[in-house]
């Protein structure tokens, strides 16, 4: 006898060109089709329509809310209008910020299994300056929640949460993510880049969770020591902090190195970018699981970054990447110009990172690790 799907519906903040956005894409591509439906909500409409037309090619519904339905109360009502249309089993946020969505309307259309998510570190800048009683119901309005780093996990059961209702499932890579050398090299020759010149990333949208400073101020003592190297911030200014983005960039002039640090905006050859890359930094004052530090790493690019969220699980210092402390911007300059000077140890250092990636990021464990999730979920409510 046939075992009737599992049907899940996501709501996600957007489906544009970001790290989460592309986990989900993962995992609704990669789920097994005889065994669950996917279909997923999205909140905001983005110029790019990247992951939104992946999906649809893979015939995975996706609405997208219309600017009509902007505001708390419109969104619910048109969220809640498909729930009951679809009668979905599992209703699963995958954005802390979309959790009470998920948790409201799940109830008004009488959808069983209710889930969250929490894609960064609980103590982060950008979770406490939120409303406190938002986050409080983010937090605790759905039944479980889904983190994609064991810090996040551990900080959660330490602050008092229900620790059967915390849920890691790990960033993964697919295949193709493994295989950057294979692609064409991008042209950057209008950042005066030629095969000869050594090339230093980051990529991130210009936010302060990113600390795009630590990385101006560790590049400039780089640049030192090394005039020719080429500095790439790879992201653009978010509307809610473009100050932010007006301050780095005055900063630059101000160092007079606006043509060694330069802003690229957004990209969307990020793997042709890395077989052009030397090091990749990461500057971050918070994290969850940084999927660009696996692209990375997955491309053979050796990576330093500072130790925040999970990437300690990732990277071992001095064996597959380096560690350093936020703020540490010595410490970057020295491992930097340390991996630009050194053939060997660059080569040593990028290879072991391809090979951690490899062994531990397949998708497939990461859907097997959220199958899971849901299995023991539904089977916990049905019990009650």
């Amino acid at each position: 006898m046939a075992v009737s799907k599992i049907s899940v519906i996501y709501i996600t903040d957007s489906l544009g060109r970001g790290g989460a956005e592309k986990q989900l894409y993962y995992l609704c591509s990669n789920i097994p089709k005889d065994k669950y439906s996917v279909g997923i909500i999205s909140l905001n409409n983005v110029p790019s329509k990247t992951y939104t037309n992946r999906l649809k090619g893979l015939r995975i519904p996706v609405w997208q809310l219309t600017p009509e339905d902007r505001g708390p109360f419109k969104r619910i009502r048109a969220i809640t209008r498909i729930l009951k249309a679809k009668k979905p089993d599992i209703i699963h946020s995958w954005s802390f910020y979309a959790n009470p969505y998920a948790s409201i309307c799940g109830f008004l259309a009488g959808v069983p299994v209710r889930l969250g998510s929490l894609r960064n570190n609980p103590l982060s800048v950008a979770l406490n300056k939120m409303n406190p009683v938002f986050r409080w119901i983010s937090y605790y309005s759905v039944g479980s929640i889904v983190v994609n780093s064991r810090i996040a996990r551990d900080q959660l059961i330490d602050s008092g949460y229900p620790a059967d209702k915390v849920f890691y499932v790990r960033n993964a890579l697919e295949p193709g993510d493994t295989a950057h050398r294979q692609t064409a090299a991008a042209d950057l020759s209008e950042y005066g880049i030629d095969a000869e010149t050594k090339v230093v990333i980051t990529v991130g949208n210009i936010r302060t969770q990113k600390h795009h400073r630590l990385f101006i101020e560790a590049m400039a003592r780089v640049i030192r020591d090394i005039p020719d190297v080429k500095c790439l911030i790879v992201g653009v200014s978010i509307p809610r902090e473009a100050s932010l983005f007006r301050d780095l960039k005055k900063l630059t002039a101000d160092l007079n190195l606006e043509k060694s640090i330069i802003f690229t905006g957004q990209r969307d050859d990020i793997p042709n970018l890395l077989r052009e890359t030397d090091v990749f930094c990461l500057t971050s004052l918070s994290e969850g699981t940084p999927n660009v530090v696996l692209e990375a790493m997955a491309a053979g690019v050796p990576v330093v970054s500072t130790s925040v969220g999970d990437v300690p699980e990732i990277i071992q210092d001095g064996r597959n990447g380096f560690l350093v402390e936020s703020g540490d911007a010595e410490t970057i300059y020295r491992r930097v110009t340390a991996l630009l000077q050194d053939e060997n140890l660059s080569e040593k250092i990028g290879s072991a990172g391809r090979t951690t990636v490899n062994e531990k990021y397949s998708v497939q464990n990461s859907v097997k690790e959220m199958e899971h999730v849901y299995h023991l979920t539904k089977k916990r409510i049905e019990g009650k």
